[in-house]
């Protein structure tokens, strides 16, 4: 499955912020050519929501200070997914039947269920490198590659980032770019979009070729482009106070359909009808094939002593008509010189998507141009309350532990007749653990 199912996501992002002793206070310092050449950084991070997805993600990142500014970095990331996942059909009062993406297997779901497919599974195996140098007195530059394949799905992208100082180094402009090709292989080839599920499969994979077409292909290939643009700029306040602004653009273009993704068809009481195909009241989803994004994001950071604050705010919109806005707080407070807490509190809101609807009225199918079931793309409030606990387990290496609450909230775009009986959204509820370990040599 695509790890786009994932709640955020870890795929490809353009990480180009600029770093800063504020946003990265540590007890051992970092790594120098001289002494330790080497800075790894170790994580295990384990997330599991309520009876759905549990992620399992192992991370490595090993940096190596080459001598005269100029630094390797190495990235190596595996994301076990597995559990249940929500195939976008409504619950409805009587029992529902459905099959995995290739049809080879069905899973029967219960009356006043959620229909989730237990057979998510999948691994990703990722890599990323970076070549940091001087581009002059004051400037540098950081140059990347990335890869990363799963069981449907190939990634691969290139990056750059250039840093320029003034006003005395007291203040940083960053410029940056990314461009990623991905292959995408939907198991039991790609869905026809708005066709209707052949009842022999009951939701899931296959039934595909082209647009329009019937029938279907084993294995279909199809591609998505993504590229984004950064330009930032940090600026020290003083000795305790810094600022950062960013702005991101973001073109995304080719398949950006999820092939495993369904719509139920009701009529005008809610109900699911027979009347689309014999015994099949779903239909797949369509998406545009472009979605252009812009995120403005803001950040201060404040020490108090030994202690740091930091405090963030985005804002994001695209052309499918989402918009959100998150606050996000950390303060690192330290416990003597071994040991530290960081409390972190989050709240995420978003708008739906121009095409996102709960379920489609029969008569609307051949009106619309786009729709998605997908609850990703609902109206949604997300609250994230977590603590991490830190500790200098010797001169060169540090640990620490880190757990969270989720608590997601997606509201229905509309609730039809009898669906006002049904818990059409229910609330997600999910833990997060991660363990950490740094050290120098």
């Amino acid at each position: 499955m695509q790890l786009k199912t994932k709640p955020k996501p870890i795929r490809k992002t353009l990480a180009m912020a600029t770093a800063t002793l504020l946003g990265h206070v540590t007890h051992i310092g970092t790594a120098n050519a001289e002494s330790n050449p080497w800075e790894i950084d170790t994580a295990v991070m384990s997330y599991q929501e309520n009876g759905r997805v549990s992620v399992l993600e192992p991370v490595i990142r090993m940096r190596e200070d080459k001598g005269d500014d100029k630094f390797f970095t190495l990235k190596l990331v595996v994301d076990t997914l597995s559990g249940a996942s929500p195939n976008g059909a409504i619950p409805t009062n009587s029992p529902q039947t459905f099959s995995g993406p290739s049809g080879s297997s069905s899973y029967p779901i219960a009356a006043n269920t959620v229909p989730l497919d237990p057979n998510f599974h999948d691994t990703r195996y990722a890599i990323n490198a970076e070549w940091e140098q001087p581009a002059g007195d004051a400037r540098h530059s950081i140059y990347g590659l990335s890869f990363s394949t799963e069981t449907d799905y190939q990634s691969l992208g290139a990056s750059a980032t250039y840093n320029f100082d003034f006003n005395n180094k007291n203040t940083t402009l960053t410029t940056g770019a990314s461009f990623s090709g991905d292959s995408v292989q939907p198991l039991g080839g790609k869905p026809v979009a708005f066709a209707v599920v052949p009842a022999s499969t009951g939701g899931g994979g296959g039934g595909g070729e082209d647009e329009g077409g019937g029938g279907g292909e084993t294995s279909f290939h199809v591609n998505k482009r993504v590229v984004d643009l950064l330009l930032g700029v940090t600026q020290v306040m003083g000795r305790k106070d810094l600022i950062q602004l960013n702005f991101n653009y973001g073109k995304e273009s080719g398949y950006l359909n999820d092939p495993y993704k369904l719509l139920s068809v009701v009529d005008n009481t809610g109900a699911l009808i027979t009347a689309v195909a014999p015994d099949s009241p779903y239909i797949y989803e369509k998406r545009p094939d472009s979605r252009n994004r812009t995120a403005l994001y803001s950040r201060w950071s404040h020490q108090f002593g030994s202690d740091v604050l930091r405090l963030s705010y985005r804002y994001y919109s695209d052309s499918w008509g989402i918009r959100s806005n998150t606050l996000d707080m950390h303060y690192r407070l330290e416990l003597g010189e071994r040991f530290f807490l960081e409390p972190h509190l989050r709240s995420y809101k978003q708008t739906a998507a121009d095409f996102y609807h709960t379920s489609l009225l029969n008569t609307e199918v051949a009106t619309l141009d786009y729709a998605s079931a997908d609850y990703r793309l609902a109206d949604m409030t997300t609250k994230t309350v977590g603590l991490k606990f830190g500790w200098l387990v010797g001169k060169h290496s540090e640990a620490g532990i880190r757990v969270e609450t989720i608590t997601q909230q997606a509201q229905p775009s509309r609730v039809i007749g009898i669906q006002s009986q049904q818990d059409l959204l229910p609330t997600v509820k999910a833990t997060m653990v991660q363990l950490n370990y740094r050290f120098l040599f």
